[in-house]
């Protein structure tokens, strides 16, 4: 009787703790999935949800682990954050989602986290990287039984092969997901086929049909994601406006807007704002067409940033796995050469042992401390060599990265400004502000636009193949007048639209040879001159002189305009970094990176830059190039 209770007295503590851990784990499981229910409509009530999942597994009761939960909650978590587009922190905790669910033979989770890289490269527009990420995870998917997120995956792929324009291809996986069979809850992949559908058409312009695939998801029996009802409104208004139902498209636009907000992604914002704007040109609205062009633009230039920085850190992050890879397979070679080592070891220890049975004791393990007392020295000096040979590598690295982050930052804002001016005049001409006679000098004027940032891309390129491995500077017999001439062709329709005078005095020399790097000369001319324009009133002039000295050659550039505070010289002059771009005269914008370069490459040139404000006229720019001695 006592040894009974004696016994019950001990398992009774044991069988409790096993109930807790159960119940953490089963609570746990719960709010994950609460979490993966709300991660589209209530992103911050999912995080909420995350959160205390979190605690859980952290928590005293979480005794053993279980990878399969972890894993699940990484590729939710991720979710959630892609809705609010973080997209570098989505990339790195699906690798991690990958990489545990691969450690258990997880299926289910490798697919999930390799859909969600997918999504990643897809948001960052790498579409045939992303494509292959959804096949390999269809392959995972197909090795359990059938699993409705892989209806998700199907809707990606056909994302992408819309970008690539493979309508016909893309139609056959969207039907495969109305199509699919399968008990459900709501119909939200159902939604996304439709409302991608409806996409397609209204790319080939069937706008009746779209609107067919677009009404079906807004009038469902199932009620739809808000998600989802902003992307249907946004379209609906949209293939309305291509119809001329101008008050039709309103309505649908305002709602459209309405759910986005809801939704808070920048996409959606910034795509609501877009066909808000095209509704009230529609409606000659300047006003409110203005107000929401600008903001869309803003949304516009926000997005376009974060993608190259996520394209930055992806890449980052790409490197740090392929770093990691080489890291454990050098791991598991070191690993490996320790047991052939031990083996080694054993054996020596056992001839030894056999030769104390022959030898003296003494000596023989004096020999024996002596050897291994060499290989350890040995294998420090190894060591050592390894790290050095590693630290080399790193700088290299570091050294391409920085080279890499420059050229990034000069073909972003070199090429924005023409690209913008051709994109601007496009957009117009397809909307019909042109005459057939208009549309045919413009066409000219675009050709001449196209000639000359085609030259300055090439420039660029030539510049970049040689920046590959650092920045260099390679100066050459460069004629400076010519140079100025080709760059003011680069921006031949900003000059036209504000109807600026380009008074280039060459006070009769046709050549005017300078000794810089050609390239540089090109980017400093360039910001040189888009600074100019960009400050210059429209109607006004730039006024262009040279002068040589037994010091060199100066190259003067005046607008008549914006006349530049003292205090701004100063931070230009005095600083380096780039600084907050102000608006030009026609509310241009910038990144604030221009005056930087310029700065840059002046100095590495050895060359001098000098401002100067004059009251009520404008402002001057003054750049000395070293003369070129024959």
């Amino acid at each position: 009787m006592y040894r009974k209770m004696l016994v019950l007295l001990i398992l009774f503590p044991l069988i409790l703790l096993g109930q807790q851990r159960h119940v953490s784990i089963d609570s746990a499981r719960i709010y994950l999935n609460l979490a993966q229910e709300l991660s589209v409509n209530n992103t911050t009530k999912a995080l909420e949800y995350i959160q205390k999942t979190e605690r859980l597994i952290a928590s005293d009761d979480y005794t053993t682990t279980d990878k399969y939960l972890e894993a699940d909650l990484l590729i939710t978590k991720s979710r959630v954050y892609y809705v609010n587009g973080d997209y570098t922190f989505v990339y790195e905790n699906m690798l991690k989602a990958y990489n545990l669910s691969s450690s258990i033979n997880y299926y289910s989770g490798m697919a999930k986290s390799l859909n969600g890289q997918g999504i990643v490269l897809q948001a960052i527009e790498n579409h045939e990287e992303a494509i292959a990420d959804f096949k390999k995870s269809i392959e995972y998917f197909n090795k359990e039984v059938f699993d409705p997120y892989i209806l998700a995956v199907y809707v990606n792929i056909a994302i992408s092969l819309i970008e690539h324009k493979k309508y016909e291809e893309a139609r056959n996986y969207l039907a495969m997901v109305i199509d699919a069979d399968y008990e459900r809850t709501n119909n939200y992949y159902q939604h996304l086929a439709l409302n991608k559908l409806g996409y397609i058409y209204k790319k080939e312009k069937k706008y009746q049909l779209a609107l067919e695939y677009f009404s079906k998801v807004l009038t469902d029996k199932i009620e739809p994601n808000i998600w989802e009802k902003a992307y249907a409104n946004n379209e609906i208004a949209s293939c309305y406006l291509a119809l001329g139902k101008i008050d039709v498209a309103l309505g649908y636009a305002k709602k459209g807007l309405q759910y986005a907000k809801a939704v808070g992604a920048k996409w959606d914002m910034e795509r609501s704002y877009y066909v808000m704007y095209k509704v009230y040109s529609k409606l000659n609205n300047t006003k409110e067409a203005l107000s929401y062009y600008e903001l869309s633009a803003a949304y516009k230039d926000s997005l376009f940033s974060q993608i190259r920085l996520h394209q930055i850190d992806l890449m980052k992050l790409r490197k740090d796995e392929k770093e990691r890879s080489i890291l454990i397979a050098e791991n598991e070679m070191k690993d490996a050469k320790i047991k052939r080592d031990n083996i080694l070891l054993i054996s020596i220890v056992g001839i030894a042992v056999f030769l104390l049975l022959l030898l003296l004791q003494h000596r023989k393990r004096i020999k024996r401390e002596a050897r291994l007392y060499e290989e350890i020295k040995l294998q420090s000096a190894e060591v050592e060599a390894q790290n050095e040979t590693i630290q080399n590598h790193n700088k290299i690295l570091v050294k391409h990265n920085q080279a890499k982050d420059r050229l990034i930052s000069v073909f972003s804002h070199d090429l924005r400004s023409p690209i913008s001016s051709m994109e601007q005049l496009l957009e117009l001409m397809v909307q019909g502000h042109f005459s057939e006679e208009e549309v045919k000098d413009l066409m000219e004027e675009l050709l001449i636009q196209v000639r000359s940032t085609s030259f300055m891309l090439n420039d660029l390129l030539k510049w970049a193949k040689l920046q590959l491995d650092g920045l260099e500077v390679n100066p050459v017999k460069v004629d400076l007048i010519e140079k100025v001439k080709r760059t003011l062709n680069s921006f031949y329709l900003n000059i036209k639209r504000k109807n600026i005078l380009i008074e280039n005095n060459r006070k009769g020399n046709n050549v005017l040879l300078i000794y810089a790097d050609d390239a540089h000369v090109n980017i400093i001319l360039h910001n040189m001159l888009a600074n100019a324009i960009k400050y210059t009133d429209v109607k006004k002039s730039i006024k262009i002189t040279y002068e040589t000295a037994e010091t060199g050659t100066t190259l003067s550039i005046f607008n008549e305009g914006v006349v530049i505070s003292d205090t701004r010289i100063a931070e230009i002059l005095n600083t380096n970094k780039a600084l907050n771009s102000e608006k030009g005269t026609s509310l241009e914008r910038g990144e604030g990176i221009g005056l930087l370069l310029i700065k840059r490459f002046v100095t590495i040139n050895d060359c001098t830059l000098d401002i100067k404000a004059h009251p009520s006229k404008g402002t001057e720019f003054l750049v000395t190039f070293p003369k070129f001695k024959s």
